[in-house]
């Protein structure tokens, strides 16, 4: 389901750089989530906003 089922098997990375990679990769997972968080509210706030706007 997370696409690292050996992490299972193995809990430390036997390399540095594997440690690196698996770093690079959750941040890239957060980066994403933040994306499309910070996305979905500036489209709800723009709507809410140009809502007003044609009230006013």
């Amino acid at each position: 389901m997370f696409g690292r089922p050996a992490q299972a098997v193995q809990p430390k990375p036997r390399t540095p750089m594997e440690k690196i990679k698996m770093i690079y990769q959750d941040e890239n997972i957060w980066n994403v989530v933040k994306s499309i968080a910070f996305f979905a509210v500036a489209v709800k706030f723009t709507r809410e906003f140009h809502g007003v706007e044609l009230i006013h």
